[in-house]
């Protein structure tokens, strides 16, 4: 957010509910707030977002979807989601990440490994 603009942009993120995986609630949270539908899911990795301040861990994955049939605009009534979703391509991803359109740090982190490993994904 910003004084410009009052939207974040971030990835697709959610809680792990009891009895699920990180993979599952991947797949589950893409479908809610994008409307995407995964064909591949890769994981990318797991970290502490405040070790010894937090137990609290994010698992990232990267996933391959078929960005025609995405949602423009997604989210669960009943979790209040307002979700605008935007379907980039990517040297325009990475654009933004260079200009610091990108402010949140999962979202940065992601970016980071995604333009390490880009050449060689799927």
């Amino acid at each position: 957010t910003g004084i410009d603009n009052p939207w974040l942009l971030e990835l697709v993120a959610g809680i792990i509910e009891p009895n699920e995986q990180p993979a599952d609630v991947a797949v589950r949270e893409s479908e809610e707030e994008a409307g995407c539908h995964i064909k591949q899911l890769k994981p990318m990795f797991s970290y502490w977002v405040s070790p010894g301040g937090s137990d609290e861990q994010f698992h990232l994955f990267c996933a391959s979807v078929d960005s025609d049939i995405v949602a423009s605009v997604a989210g669960l009534d009943d979790e209040h989601e307002d979700i605008k979703v935007h379907v980039v391509d990517i040297d325009t991803l990475f654009n933004w990440y260079e200009q610091g359109k990108l402010n949140n740090a999962m979202t940065l982190i992601a970016i980071q490994w995604l333009k390490l490993q880009w050449p060689n994904l799927f």
